[in-house]
């Protein structure tokens, strides 16, 4: 079970200030659903990486719909430092088995990102060559 101390919540809500000062309103969501799963005293950190990158990849995409860049440069930081996390941390306490099901769900979803950061990024810079 998880639990969450009114000094988690106040530290959220003074990063969420924070974050409406400078970034815009759109960066609430995905930092408030990193700071959970990071937070979530979950028996597996396998599941929390695949969670993050699933964070990541909703960040990316987001980023191209509204046309927000700090969207899709968070998405893709949270990405490497969930790949760091990976091959520094999960990998020394994981099993044969769940190191590759955790490479592969994370690998694919990496390669997702990737696909979508590469195709999106030249249409938008196809679009505003064209209306310049």
């Amino acid at each position: 079970a998880a639990y969450f101390s009114p000094t988690m919540l106040s530290g959220f809500i003074s990063l969420s200030q924070i974050l409406m000062e400078f970034s815009g309103k759109y960066m609430i969501l995905p930092v408030f659903l990193t700071y959970m799963v990071i937070i979530y005293q979950n028996s597996s950190s396998v599941v929390d990486s695949i969670l993050l990158m699933c964070i990541a990849l909703g960040c990316v995409g987001a980023g191209f719909y509204i046309r927000k860049k700090a969207l899709r440069v968070y998405g893709l930081v949270l990405s490497l430092l969930i790949c760091g996390k990976l091959v520094l941390y999960d990998f020394a306490g994981s099993s044969t088995v769940m190191r590759t099901i955790m490479f592969f769900v994370v690998g694919v979803i990496a390669l997702i990102i990737a696909s979508i950061y590469i195709v999106l990024e030249k249409k938008q810079e196809k679009k505003e060559l064209e209306s310049k």
